[in-house]
């Protein structure tokens, strides 16, 4: 409508009037109000219900998986301060990253010989901070750097409490081992003293066990010559693929290769004194005038003494 046109007056007439307060009469204050109520209250229901829904749609529910959220639990780690179940993740991978390092770092400290150099503690420190990005909270990087620290700390005191117990330990093995071995010593010198006292050959070793034995005496020294020669003799078995002989047949063995002049001059000696005792015997039978040569020192050059010798023999089948 243009403003140069006139506008047009309208006109209420008393029939116009009566029938509006007809319809004013016909709805009381009272209905008014309850109508202002229930449009309020629908108004209000539906607005939130609106905004429900669209909170919902906006953002989805996030189910995290069981082994995750027990991750979560096992590193300390809050799942309320994450804002996606990825960030979660990545921080839980990079703990398992540190956890497999510090595990990597000190099996490699005891591996590390002494005089290497060993890295300091801020630069083993440093290999357990996790790198989050700057879209993290810093309060939150820090409690995480922090958390990492003190595992860091923990797995410390673990490892030196189980290098405690293994050195604790390793003191009873040790001397349980000590222990061992001298019983083990001990049972193979009572061995062998045995069986160079079966030999009956005092003259090379003595009459008395290796350990009474002065070290620098001949006794000492012969045994452990017959000692070596059975350690070789033991050896050579073994290398060849035979049986190793009996301790009392090695010590036999042993014995005649080392002093096999000494057996050969004491067994002369043993046959002279028993041809010396036999030949007293014969010479002291009977009681005779003739009177009877003195023995001589090499029984076996004495013309006398070999008759009797050979007739001993003949006595007994020898000859």
């Amino acid at each position: 409508m243009s403003e140069e046109q006139e506008v047009e007056e309208v006109t209420l007439t008393e029939e116009d009037m009566a029938v509006i307060d007809e319809i004013n009469n016909e709805h009381t204050p009272e209905e008014v109000e309850d109508t202002e109520d229930i449009s309020v209250e629908e108004t209000e229901e539906t607005s939130q219900d609106i905004s429900t829904e669209s909170v919902e749609e906006s953002t989805p529910q996030q189910t995290i998986p069981d082994d995750m959220m027990q991750a979560a639990h096992y590193y300390g780690l809050n799942v309320s301060d994450f804002q996606s179940q990825e960030s979660l993740a990545r921080v839980i991978d990079q703990f398992i990253v540190n956890e497999q390092n510090a595990y990597n770092y000190y099996a490699q400290q005891q591996q590390t010989q002494s005089g290497d150099s060993l890295p300091s503690a801020d630069e083993i420190a440093e290999q357990f901070k996790i790198g989050l990005g700057d879209d993290y909270d810093e309060g939150l990087r820090e409690a995480i750097n922090r958390l990492a620290g003190n595992i860091t700390s923990s797995f410390d005191q673990r490892m030196q409490y189980m290098q405690d117990q293994l050195a604790y330990q390793q003191q009873f093995v040790d001397q349980a081992y000590i222990d061992q071995s001298k019983q083990m010593a001990q049972g193979q010198i009572d061995q062998f003293d045995s069986a160079v006292s079966g030999l009956k050959h005092k003259a090379l070793f003595g009459d008395k066990p290796y350990q009474e034995l002065d070290p620098n005496s001949s006794e000492a020294q012969n045994m452990s010559r017959l000692f070596d020669q059975m350690t070789v003799l033991a050896n050579g078995y073994q290398a060849s693929g035979q049986s190793v002989p009996s301790y009392n047949d090695l010590v036999q063995q042993a014995y005649r290769a080392v002093f096999g002049n000494e057996i050969e001059s004491l067994n002369r000696r043993r046959t002279n004194d028993r041809i010396r005792k036999a030949a007293k015997r014969k010479l002291g039978g009977g009681q005779g005038t003739r009177k009877v040569p003195d023995v001589s020192e090499d029984p076996v050059n004495n013309v006398h003494l070999k008759e009797v010798f050979e007739g001993y023999l003949k006595e007994n089948g020898d000859l």
